[in-house]
């Protein structure tokens, strides 16, 4: 259960960083592709590490 505490704590830390940084204004396509990319990578990141976590936790790797 520690570990379920920390992913809280991570999430607290992030999401307050979200909204404390100052807003981004995409003034052009480049910057909107980019941003696109950006959030398609963070969530196969965020994907990946949850399939480790759930194989970690059968005993596989």
């Amino acid at each position: 259960m520690a570990f379920l505490g920390r992913i809280y704590l991570t999430l607290t830390v992030c999401i307050s960083l979200f909204f404390v940084l100052p807003g981004v204004e995409a003034e052009d396509e480049g910057n909107v592709i980019a941003a696109v990319l950006g959030f398609v990578l963070a969530g196969i990141c965020f994907c990946a590490c949850l399939g480790y976590y759930a194989r970690s936790r059968d005993g596989r790797r």
